[in-house]
């Protein structure tokens, strides 16, 4: 369940990037797309299990040890998102392009924190 879950993730994180790279080229795929939409819903469908699943491994290790088998790469990942996500709540610009460019960086922030906890997971269950 949390392999499949963190390929999930994985996919929502990648299309994420796709649609955010997109919105900085002017591309709007809300409109080319509309179905890039459903990356706004299906965060709640990958985020939920992915908070509520490593809670048996928590318990048991502690936060500390948990978060400590989530690569450094993953950390590091994790911090440039959190803040791109920031810096893109006051970015130039209106309408339909600027609201994409805001979710999908939160989108992206959301799939790959997912995907570092299921990850985090997955290895502390070895």
């Amino acid at each position: 369940m949390l392999s499949f879950l963190f390929h999930v993730a994985r996919i929502g994180f990648i299309l994420s990037l796709f649609t955010h790279a997109a919105a900085f080229q002017d591309l709007n795929l809300q409109q080319e797309l509309p179905i890039v939409w459903v990356l706004h819903f299906a965060i709640f469908a990958i985020w939920i299990p992915a908070v509520m699943l490593p809670i048996h491994s928590v318990k048991r290790v502690g936060w500390k040890a948990f978060l400590g088998h989530i690569p450094v790469w993953m950390r590091i990942v994790c911090v440039i998102l959190v803040a791109n996500s920031i810096l893109n709540i006051p970015s130039a610009g209106s309408g339909e392009l600027l609201a994409i460019r805001r979710f999908s960086a939160h989108w992206m922030t959301f799939y790959f924190l997912s995907m570092a906890v299921l990850s985090s997971a997955r290895d502390a269950h070895r």
